[in-house]
């Protein structure tokens, strides 16, 4: 069990899925943009157009929130990550929304304004940040609205209420909408992550299978180039292996193959990666690891599987070596030959005898 929670763990951490906080970065951030250019554009037509009237107030509102959008997104695009300045830009728009209530905005329709901004602070906050913020939102503006001496506009007992009671309801509906839409989001991608998982995985020994080295393993050491260099690869092949289908049947291959994979496991580090290959062949990844100890390591490993005791029944003992082949990448680019050297220095080693480790170059033979 252990070993298989490792194996699920490898998949799920080193191969390369679009997951859901990917999809709701790339949302978020596309709406941040929009909004905070269209925004802070509008927002500083208003405040130009109420330039040198009555409505002062309007004025530096509209002129302060344009600033502080206008120079959030500008921040934004210099740095990684950005979440902060999103979620800056959704508070900016809370404030907004208090300063129309405080306001009135022009001839006191301020409070109309406020129900596109709260869309805008849901979706740039998320669903339970902007469920918060409208909260609050929502209890200052009651505040303000029945206490007519800490605003600027004058509002009617059945003016306040109304907007209150329409901030509420559309409170309730935009929450409704983005919980239920991320929660069917996360069920989608969580489907589509466990079907990738099970394509990459083999399905007898819970192992990666080749797909995964193939297509996502690759990805990743391009990705994280130089900090796994250098990459010891090991090819292996169980001895014999069709004898054993041959004479005591699939069901006995079938638990060789499965004790076989477990000894692998269980003898690699944390940082190392075991997949099978297909058939009895199987690899393992040493990153940051020289030959010299990826030799010492796979011989230990050789010697284990010779110890081990194999039974194609519980009465039929079986004797189980295996050899291995090993190569070395020290540069991204070397890696796909590393693995086809090994997968020749696996053959040179079952052509010199089986049951051996062998590092072949053009100054060095077969151990």
């Amino acid at each position: 069990m252990q070993n298989s929670n490792k194996n699920q763990k490898i998949l799920k951490t080193s191969t390369t899925l679009v997951d859901l906080s990917d999809v709701e970065s790339t949302r978020r951030l596309f709406i941040f943009y929009v909004t905070s250019y269209l925004g802070s554009m509008i927002l500083f037509y208003f405040a130009y157009k109420y330039f040198n009237t009555e409505y002062v107030g309007l004025q530096l509102l509209y002129s302060i929130g344009s600033a502080l959008i206008i120079g959030s997104v500008l921040l934004a695009q210099k740095f990684k990550n950005k979440i902060y300045f999103i979620q800056f830009t959704g508070f900016t728009v809370g404030c907004l929304m208090l300063g129309q209530v405080y306001t009135g905005g022009y001839e006191n329709t301020g409070l109309y304004w406020i129900f596109p901004f709260q869309f805008a602070m849901f979706i740039l906050l998320g669903y339970r940040w902007g469920m918060i913020s409208s909260i609050i939102v929502f209890l200052l503006s009651a505040v303000l609205l029945f206490n007519p001496q800490y605003t600027i506009a004058k509002y009617s007992f059945v003016e306040s209420s109304r907007f209150l009671a329409s901030l509420a309801v559309i409170d309730i509906f935009i929450f409704t909408s983005e919980f239920t839409r991320y929660k069917s989001h996360q069920a989608m991608m969580l489907l589509n992550s466990e079907k990738e998982i099970q394509a990459n995985t083999d399905s007898l020994t819970n192992l990666p299978n080749r797909r995964y080295i193939t297509s996502f393993f690759l990805d990743q050491v391009n990705t994280k180039n130089s900090s796994l260099l250098p990459i010891s690869i090991i090819m292996i092949d169980i001895d014999h292996f069709k004898k054993v289908n041959d004479t005591h049947g699939h069901d006995a291959g079938d638990r060789v193959l499965i004790l076989f994979a477990n000894i692998l496991q269980q003898s690699i580090r944390n940082s190392d990666l075991v997949a099978r290959m297909g058939g009895e062949e199987f690899l393992i990844v040493f990153p940051n690891t020289q030959l010299d100890e990826a030799e010492k390591i796979t011989n230990a490993i050789r010697e284990k599987i010779e110890k081990t005791s194999f039974y194609a029944t519980e009465e039929t003992p079986l004797k189980i070596t295996a050899s291995f082949g090993i190569a070395m990448a020290e540069q991204v680019k070397e890696l796909e030959s590393a693995m086809n050297k090994a997968d020749t220095n696996l053959y040179a080693a079952k052509r010199s005898g089986r049951n051996r480790v062998c590092i072949v170059s053009e100054n060095t033979q077969p151990n």
